[in-house]
């Protein structure tokens, strides 16, 4: 677990999931912040208000809209809904109500990655290179390219490659002068790849060109500044965070073609409600701003905001707080108050009393994690019912266009059942799928926006297997290192003696399968 004491705030870290080595580096202040940035605007400055699946054992031991041109973005890191959440750690099978679920429309924020309906080898090409896996990144960017960040051989220096995605052919290679495990890849938006340096002497955002690889633009951050793209946005943020300061943050967004700086905000982000609007804000305010199709202006919600140790979640309209005293209450904005007014809500269970954090699953649901365990709750009226429970601990979460699915361990030796992982919707707590260990990041359950990738102990090795939504068993591929989803295909990386392997799967209608060599 990471000891960065921000590693909370930053993009794919869920309290107990093994951290990847860019994700806390020790660093060193670059006091060379953007001169140009505009002051932020102050988000309290407002005048007025604004799971077999069904045998249920009982538990022991307490899309977005886009621009006219521009292409649809998709979802490189885990989604920042849950990276927002400080999900706790543990059980058995899921203990469900009777309630019938409730209907959820459409999630426009949804995963937009599509997993293959089967897996044919397509193409295996390999990139000089060496050094550990661990090392590595690996995206695969709809049907179109592969990116590909390995250590070049050379002391403390990356080599980022793009390949061809149906055809395996290296279109462009460039040399950086950082190591490889100092990099995050963030995003693609608007055919620009967007990636995170953290290293120990310098700490960097940049927009490289999809095309050839080339630096179109960088900015440098201090240590206490980190980049994230939020969950239906088409945009670029950097949280910043002042040195000395605890609570205070601003949210900086930034144009993902040119690195430019659109607006500053005061606050952090608290909350999406999973359709491309984020809450911004902190104690002194908060703001409501709609990222679904670009920028957007700030919506004033309340000049009543929120501590650093209170959670917020935008659940179907409506704004519940889990506040310091462990307490869920509704923030009620009133038209003739700036002050929202807090009204705390009935909870069906003691378990709703004791939760450490929140954040929405869907619709009038959403998902509470305490010490040990993972509920699933809905909001009625002013009153919050328990729809199902389970001993675990969050280790990955993924939205798609039925609601959030959820990837669920058990903190100690496994579920009694035997497994260590199960994939749960999180709006039925039906259990759709169970995995084996994961002894890095790589190997947790991947969700997409239509189905998941579980990591299973076999002979010799491990396999991945794919499935649907419903928990339907769709194809078995055994490979052990790392894997990404693209637009129905699936992208692998290993290291081997002659380098760094990458290969493609899907169905076949893709072009012919090919094996390239390294160039150069």
């Amino acid at each position: 677990m990471a000891t960065d004491p921000d590693a909370m705030w930053k993009p794919g870290y869920v309290p107990g999931t093994p951290v990847e080595p860019a994700d806390v580096p020790e660093r060193a202040a670059d006091p060379s912040p953007s001169p140009s940035r505009p002051p932020p605007r102050a988000a309290g400055a407002v005048t007025t208000a604004p799971t077999s699946n069904d045998e249920i054992v009982m538990a022991v031991d307490g899309p977005p809209d886009v621009p006219a041109g521009r292409p649809p973005r998709r979802r490189l890191v885990l989604g920042a809904t849950a990276t927002l959440a400080l999900v706790a750690g543990a059980a058995v099978l899921i203990d469900r109500s009777d309630q019938d679920p409730p209907d959820i429309g459409p999630i426009a924020a949804a995963d937009d990655r599509r997993i293959p309906k089967s897996v044919e080898a397509r193409w295996t090409t390999l990139l000089p290179g060496t050094g550990n896996a661990v090392s590595t990144r690996l995206e695969i960017i709809g049907q179109e390219l592969v990116v590909v960040v390995v250590d070049d051989g050379s002391r403390n220096r990356t080599s980022i490659s793009g390949v061809d995605a149906l055809t395996g052919a290296i279109r462009w290679r460039r040399s950086f002068s950082f190591a490889p495990p100092e990099v995050r890849i963030l995003d693609v938006i608007d055919e620009r790849i967007i990636l995170e340096q953290v290293g120990p002497s310098q700490r960097k955002l940049l927009g490289l060109a999809t095309a050839d690889g080339s630096v179109a633009w960088e900015l440098s951050a201090d240590e206490h500044a980190f980049g994230l793209v939020l969950d239906g946005s088409q945009l670029v943020t950097r949280v910043l965070r002042p040195e000395g300061v605890p609570d205070a943050f601003a949210t900086e967004f930034l144009d993902p073609v040119s690195g430019a700086t659109i607006d500053i905000v005061s606050g952090r982000p608290l909350t999406s409600d999973l359709s491309g609007t984020w809450l911004i804000g902190g104690r002194d305010g908060i703001i409501s701003i709609d990222l679904s199709a670009g920028w957007s202006a700030p919506v004033p919600v309340s000049s009543s905001g929120i501590t650093v140790d209170e959670q917020l979640a935008s659940i179907d309209g409506r704004y519940v707080v889990l506040d310091e005293l462990g307490d869920l209450v509704e923030l009620v904005p009133d038209p003739d108050d700036p002050l929202a007014t807090r009204r705390r809500l009935r909870v069906s269970s003691s378990d709703l009393a004791q939760l450490d954090a929140i954040f929405p699953a869907g619709g009038p649901t959403f998902v509470g994690v305490g010490r040990g365990f993972v509920v699933g709750a809905r909001l009625d009226g002013d009153e919050v019912a328990s729809m199902w429970r389970v001993q675990a601990s969050v280790r990955t979460v993924g939205i798609t266009p039925q609601g959030v699915v959820l990837a669920l361990s058990e903190a100690g030796a496994g579920f009694l059942d035997g497994v260590d992982f199960i994939v749960v919707d999180a709006v039925t707590g039906e259990r759709l799928a169970a995995s084996g260990p994961a002894p890095s990041y790589d190997q947790l359950p991947l969700i997409v926006g239509d189905g998941f990738i579980v990591t299973q102990e076999i002979v010799g090795g491990r396999e991945r297997i794919g499935y649907d939504l419903d928990g339907n068993e769709l194809w078995r591929l055994p490979v052990s290192g790392t894997l990404r989803v693209g637009n129905g295909l699936v992208a692998t990386l290993n290291n081997t003696p002659a380098g760094f392997e990458v290969a493609i799967y899907g169905p076949d209608e893709l072009r012919p399968a090919a094996t390239v060599a390294p160039d150069g």
